[in-house]
Order: C-alpha cells, then sequence, then structure tokens
C-alpha cells in the first residue's frame, strides 16, 4: 500500500472514530478526555521512530544548511519595524496621557511582552513551514524565478527518496 494512502487511511479512520465518539458520548467526565489525551501522547510517542524515518524522509528533502538562518532573519526584518512602529504609537499616545510612567507601564507591561514572544514564535513556524513547501515544490521565492522549477533531490523517478 502507497505511503500516502497508508497515512490517508489512518487519518480517515481517526476522524471517522472520533465522530463516533463525540456523538455515542457527548456528555462525559473531563477524566475521560485525560486520559484519552494521555493515550493519544503516549501512540503518538510510540509511532516517532516510524513516522520520523519513514513519513518525514518520504515527504520532503532536506533544507539546505542555511535554511534556518534565512528564516529567523525574514521573520526579523518583517516583525521587527512592525514591533518599533506599534511600540512607538503605544509610546506616543501613552505619553499624551500619563507622561513617562504611562510609557514605561504600556511598553513593557508583561502581556505585551507575551504577545509579542508567542507571536515570534507563531511566526517562525509559519516561515519554516513556508520554506518547506519551497523545497518541496522545487520552487523559490526570488525576484525572476517565476515559478520555474529548480528540481531537488526527491525528484528523481525511482520513487525513492532514500539515500543509497
Amino acid at each position: 500500500m502507497p505511503l500516502r494512502m497508508k497515512v490517508s487511511l489512518e487519518l480517515g479512520t481517526i476522524a471517522l472514530l472520533t465522530a463516533v465518539f463525540l456523538f455515542l458520548f457527548p456528555h462525559r467526565n473531563p477524566l475521560v478526555d485525560v486520559a484519552l489525551a494521555g493515550c493519544a501522547l503516549f501512540g503518538i510517542g510510540a509511532s516517532a521512530r516510524y513516522t520520523r524515518n519513514v513519513i518525514w524522509i518520504a515527504a520532503a528533502p532536506q533544507p539546505p544548511p542555511d535554511a534556518r538562518r534565512r528564516c529567523v532573519k525574514m521573520v526579523l526584518w518583517i516583525t521587527v519595524p512592525v514591533v518599533f512602529l506599534f511600540l512607538l504609537i503605544g509610546g506616543v499616545l501613552a505619553y499624551n496621557q500619563r507622561g513617562w510612567s504611562g510609557v514605561v507601564d504600556r511598553v513593557l507591561h508583561w502581556k505585551l511582552v507575551a504577545s509579542f514572544g508567542g507571536y515570534l514564535i507563531w511566526a517562525l513556524m509559519q516561515q519554516t513551514l513556508h520554506t518547506s513547501c519551497w523545497l518541496e515544490t522545487g520552487q523559490r521565492a526570488r525576484p525572476g524565478s517565476r515559478g520555474k522549477s529548480e528540481g531537488h533531490p526527491g525528484d528523481q523517478e525511482s520513487g525513492s527518496v532514500l539515500p543509497v
């Protein structure tokens, strides 16, 4: 059975069983949900080696060595100017209302720092996924590339992307 069909069958089975479970047991003790989540985490941990060695190896080629650095650099170039703009606007509004103490209270508020930290983590994940999609399709988002495929090691007709 092809790998794509195995994964589709597994996900379809999980979706069907989840729907049946929720339909049959709409009201249940929260500890049942916690126990089921624990079983799911155990299953994920038990299948991690198979997932890593079979699913992910077949999914896409290895990223170039500088991919992570490029992702971080792009996210920071997009995020940092916007953060400074928001801090400037918030600082000006706070200064007009309460002076410098208002600026410090607004700019260094723990919720603001936590939300920017969470956003940065989210943006890095999105950029990493976006970069892996470029690698998977063999396309780069460069000016002048016009969507032309540059190819990658997973394009061979042999059907195997495992090193020989």
